[in-house]
């Protein structure tokens, strides 16, 4: 019974559509680990960016060597949604400091739901040497309007709150003038 349950995830996985196929392939990885990679690998080639992101979160579930290329690969991929998965696939304070260029690269990308993505990643790592690098990218973020990277530095200083600095963060974060971040 476990076999004919287990073949017919592997065949949602690999074949399936939509959500399901999302779940699947999540699933599979979670079970299989490096063995899943050859599903991950196809997924990620997919013109649907919910599956390619599916398949970047799920490397989570690999080792670093196996899913390195395929990770950077995905970071660059055209889709933020898909981005953005690649930095939430780094579950760990291990994962992050594995692939820390890769989340401080993205605190540069175009798509501010990206950067913020970043900030939560680099935030699993816990390391005080990120509150220059978050006070940066906070500077960076304020002429623009969207709220998410100030969000997502608050949550992080608040994770540092013991280090020097993490307050100030804090403060300047609350300067953003978008309403969402002063209602905190």
């Amino acid at each position: 019974a476990d076999r004919d349950v287990f073949r017919r995830l592997w065949s949602i996985a690999t074949t399936g559509a939509g959500r399901r196929r999302e779940v699947a392939l999540s699933s599979a990885a979670a079970v299989l680990r490096d063995n899943a990679f050859p599903a991950l690998e196809t997924a990620a080639r997919l013109p649907e960016a919910p599956l390619r992101a599916a398949a970047a979160e799920s490397l989570a579930y690999l080792t670093f060597p196996k899913a390195a290329p395929l990770r950077a690969k995905l970071a660059s991929d055209p889709d933020p949604l898909v981005r953005g998965a690649v930095l939430a696939g780094l579950r760990t304070a291990e994962a992050v400091a594995q692939n820390r260029a890769l989340a401080q690269a993205a605190l540069n990308d175009a798509d501010a739901g990206v950067r913020a993505a970043a900030v939560e990643a680099l935030a699993r790592w816990g390391d005080a040497s990120l509150i220059p690098v978050l006070a940066d990218t906070l500077a960076k973020a304020a002429p623009m309007r969207e709220p998410d990277v100030s969000i997502a530095v608050i949550g992080a200083a608040e994770k540092l709150r013991a280090e020097a600095g993490a307050q100030e963060l804090v403060e300047t974060a609350y300067r953003n003038p978008n309403p969402v971040v002063a209602r905190l």
